[in-house]
């Protein structure tokens, strides 16, 4: 028999008794526990409990009908309206009635939501209840009910108004007796909490339990006490809206007997295992002792490399048909050509030293190559760098009243973005903003030609929207893989507007200093160089003394840090917004100290390019 199958034979085995043993131990497991997720019992059971509360609500709803059925308790209210002592006097009717119902509260109140008369405590009235909601649903006409804190305590209490001149309540107390009363199951502990303050328990061991145990460190756990394991789960009271405080139930579900049984499945688990682990043990010690035996043979020829080994190993070869005897035969062949390459090591080194050398020098000749190609690569990447430097304006020499600043700082020496802006004429500037899809030399290209066609557009004579119409045709001949945004306004001071277009890029933001607020001028329009017909639509907006305008291209916005997370526009807003009375150049500084800071490196993924100008 192989080594394979001797192996496959012990796993086979292995596997066999364990899923055996496992599928008995689940068996036995799901005979004798329940599988039922103690929150969903607890759930269940609080279902239940409000179902007999429900009940409870009914039979006080019925009370009240009753009541208001009865002539001589209708007439004793109407006339108590006006008489305070001539519902005193007739007080003995109500604490009749109060009994025969089981009721612990009968009140009267007026149309102003406050305490007319308690014939459960006839010395205390007065007091405004107007704030609880089921006295403001009574005062609109409509019946409620719901738990809720009075002078009497906790109470579950049902209002319905009363002959359009005041309200009439009947409750019982929430006592411990109630919430026995509702109990279904001894094992199955419930009480009312209003935050962390016991209110009443269906069982005397909660408040003992909660001495021990704060609420808000057991919920959802187990406790060892007083000899027994409880499990707490703490539930919210749906009181339907209806209830001015927020109570919760608390449940203690005596898990006692489950622990016994789960301790006894896993004992009797542990014991299956242990035994299976020792006959799987000895079943493949038995399996491997002649393999051992063959492998120890293997490796004492293989530490000494003497002829005299090798009648060992043909030995072992004749005596077995498995791999072990394969990898003796392996190793016999690796020592014969061995002992042909000691024989022959001085001119196997010559000739392999010799090959050595000769590729070291295509090596060299290969590195020198590369480097004279490395500079020449270098040199025609500076010659673009300062070629580009020159396609974007001097904001000084160009629009000193303006006051203009602007970052130009490529990803990759050279850059996809390209701006521009001039007076045109006394009355009127522009300034443009476009960023080229891609990074690199064949993006900086494009922001060449992006330029010198804007050049050619007569753009004191047209407006923002035709301007980049022109200028998308000019160019949707000539791109062939690459797209580019842009974003061009004119500025008109006499008249105080600025016109612009977006062709999908970044919004424009205009900055208004004293009032403290921005203006985003999001895009009118599609990016261009795709199609020949471009829709495009331009706006226009008022400007006044202040203002500021900043254009950016996706470079900053988008910037992410290690989190993945974007710089974003919330971000520049908000930083536009404090920053709004330094100077200009002082505000795009902090800005741009901010973006390193938040990608934690000064080599940005993207080319970063803003404007910022006074408007006013």
């Amino acid at each position: 028999m192989s080594i394979r199958k001797k192996i496959f034979l012990i796993l086979g085995i292995s596997q066999l008794i364990l899923v055996l043993f496992l599928t008995v131990g689940s068996i036995y497991l799901i005979l004798n526990i329940k599988n039922e997720p103690q929150n969903k019992r607890a759930q269940e059971g609080v279902g239940f409990f409000q179902k007999q509360l429900l009940q409870k609500q009914e039979k006080m709803e019925l009370v009240l009908k009753n009541i208001l059925k009865n002539q001589e308790a209708v007439k004793i209210l109407n006339n108590g309206f006006e008489s305070r002592k001539y519902l005193s006097e007739n007080e003995y009717f109500f604490k009749n009635l109060m009994k025969s119902f089981n009721l612990d509260i009968l009140e009267l109140g007026d149309m102003n939501g406050k305490v007319y008369y308690r014939f459960h405590n006839p010395e205390k009235f007065g007091d405004d209840k107007t704030f609880q909601k089921i006295i403001q649903k009574a005062l609109k006409g409509e019946q409620a009910t719901a738990l809720e804190v009075g002078n009497s305590g906790l109470a579950l209490r049902t209002v319905v108004p009363f002959n359009g001149i005041g309200t009439l309540m009947v409750g019982q107390l929430v006592k411990n007796e109630f919430l026995n009363e509702l109990s279904f199951n001894e094992n199955f502990l419930i009480s009312i909490l209003q935050d962390d303050l016991l209110i009443a328990a269906s069982h005397s061991t909660v408040e003992k339990f909660l001495k021990e145990n704060p609420v808000h460190k057991i919920s959802g756990k187990r406790r060892n006490f007083d000899g027994k394991y409880f499990y707490a789960v703490n539930l919210p009271y749906d009181d339907k809206g209806y209830s001015s405080i927020q109570l919760n139930f608390l449940v203690l579900i005596d898990e006692t007997e489950l622990q016994a049984m789960i301790r006894n499945a896993w004992f009797t688990l542990a014991s299956i295992s242990i035994a299976m682990l020792l006959f799987i043990f000895l079943i493949s010690f038995l399996f491997s002792k002649d393999i051992l035996e063959s492998l120890k043979i293997l490796a004492e020829s293989m530490k000494n490399f003497k002829m005299k080994d090798d009648l060992i190993l043909q030995n072992l070869i004749s005596t077995r048909k498995d791999e072990i005897a394969d990898m003796a035969n392996v190793f016999l062949a690796l020592k014969t050509d061995l002992r042909t390459y000691q024989n022959h090591l001085e001119e196997l080194v010559k000739i392999k030293t010799d090959e050595l050398t000769r590729s070291n020098q295509k090596l060299d000749k290969l590195l020198e190559e590369l480097q004279n190609k490395q500079i020449q690569i270098e040199h025609e990447f500076s010659i673009a760098q300062s070629l580009q430097s020159h396609l974007v304006p001097i904001p000084d020499k160009l629009i000193a009243p303006l006051q203009a600043h602007c970052i130009y700082q490529p990803a990759s020496g050279v850059s996809g973005d390209i701006y521009d802006f001039g007076m045109l004429g006394e009355n009127e500037c522009y300034f443009f903003i476009a960023d080229v899809s891609g990074h690199g030399i064949p993006a900086a290209m494009v922001t060449a030609m992006v330029k010198i066609s804007l050049g050619k557009i007569p753009i004191d004579k047209l407006e923002p929207k035709d301007i980049l119409i022109r200028l998308n045709q000019e160019m949707v001949s000539i791109l062939d893989d690459h797209y580019f945004t842009a974003f061009l306004c004119k500025i008109d001071f006499r008249r105080k507007t600025l016109t612009y277009a977006n062709a999908g890029g970044s919004p424009g933001i205009i900055l208004k200093t004293l009032r403290n607020s921005t203006v985003l001028l999001k895009p009118t329009g599609s990016v261009m160089g795709v199609f020949e017909e471009l829709e495009m639509g331009s706006k226009t907006l008022p400007i006044e003394a202040g203002d500021k305008l900043f254009l950016f291209t996706d470079g900053i916005s988008e910037q992410k840090n290690f989190q993945k997370k974007l710089f974003g526009l919330r971000r520049i807003l908000k930083h536009l917004k404090e920053y709004r009375f330094s100077s200009n150049h002082e505000i795009l500084e902090t800005l741009l100290r901010e973006l390193v800071h938040h990608a934690n490196t000064t080599q940005f993924d993207d080319d970063v390019s803003c404007i910022l100008a006074n408007l006013g």
